[in-house]
């Protein structure tokens, strides 16, 4: 397989990770890392396809209104201000945890539900995709030598 194709699928794996669907992109970063190419690409282009990815998930958030929460779930006003307090609040640390699996993606559709601001969004959850990605590089090279 070439570089290009295995960059390719690294990035796809990666985006499509970071959606509802149940893709795990750790095995293909191995295995561009086994395939020798750069570190720092490999890391580069897992990070930027998930990064687009959880973009992509909390934009289909932001397309729900808030108004859905006070007639379909019976939320007063007064709770749903309370809701979006505590979101404006832990807002960046939830962003920066949408790299855990199974909770991150509904991290970043219940940030895009509540409006939390795109740019602190795209900040902290960039910062904690990054983290995970080179934490896995480490510990993949630690274990293949």
């Amino acid at each position: 397989m070439t570089a290009i194709a295995l960059l390719i699928g690294l990035f796809w794996a990666a985006f499509l990770a970071a959606t509802v669907l149940p893709v795990g992109s750790e095995p293909a970063l191995s295995a561009a890392l086994l395939a020798g190419l750069p570190v720092t690409l490999c890391v580069a282009v897992a990070s930027v396809g998930n990064i687009l990815g959880s973009l992509t998930t909390y934009g289909l958030g932001r397309l729900g209104k808030t108004d859905w929460l006070t007639r379909f779930c019976r939320m007063d006003e007064a709770a749903v201000l309370r809701l979006q307090g505590r979101i404006g609040r832990w807002g960046g640390l939830a962003a920066f945890a949408v790299f855990v699996p199974v909770v991150g993606d509904a991290l970043a559709v219940a940030l895009g539900y509540m409006r939390y601001p795109w740019p602190r969004f795209f900040l902290f959850m960039a910062l904690g995709k990054v983290a995970r990605y080179a934490l896995w590089t480490v510990a993949h090279l630690a274990v293949a030598g």
